[in-house]
């Protein structure tokens, strides 16, 4: 490979505020990923199909620009923390994301 990805960071959100976090970053500049899986529910007698969080609570930030300060993050409405060890963020590899996102079709995580 002759360019080096980005890496990726973990953001913990609050309970089912995923969407909201992914728009109020995205006005921030950020480029995320949160990997859903097509779910079936009942209720009330009636089967549907619905889009969840393959990690509920979590999804996936891209640091293109390593000099960026990460800490506005921590104030975006949505986010309720960031993964770390120590001060720093725990920086995931960009191949971690690539293998989820080939298991894709139509934006959905295809189960095995």
């Amino acid at each position: 490979m002759s360019e080096a990805l980005a890496p990726w960071i973990v953001v913990n959100t609050h309970p089912h505020k995923e969407a909201q976090a992914i728009a109020n970053l995205h006005n921030q500049g950020f480029n995320t990923y949160c990997p859903m899986l097509r779910k079936r529910v009942r209720h009330a007698r009636r089967t549907t199909n619905v889009l969840r969080p393959l990690f509920p609570g979590y999804l996936f930030i891209e640091l293109a620009d390593q000099s960026l300060s990460w800490r506005p993050i921590l104030s975006t409405i949505g986010v309720r923390s960031v993964v770390r060890n120590g001060e720093e963020p725990c920086r995931l590899d960009s191949q971690f994301i690539s293998a989820l996102r080939t298991r894709e079709q139509d934006g959905v995580i295809v189960a095995p």
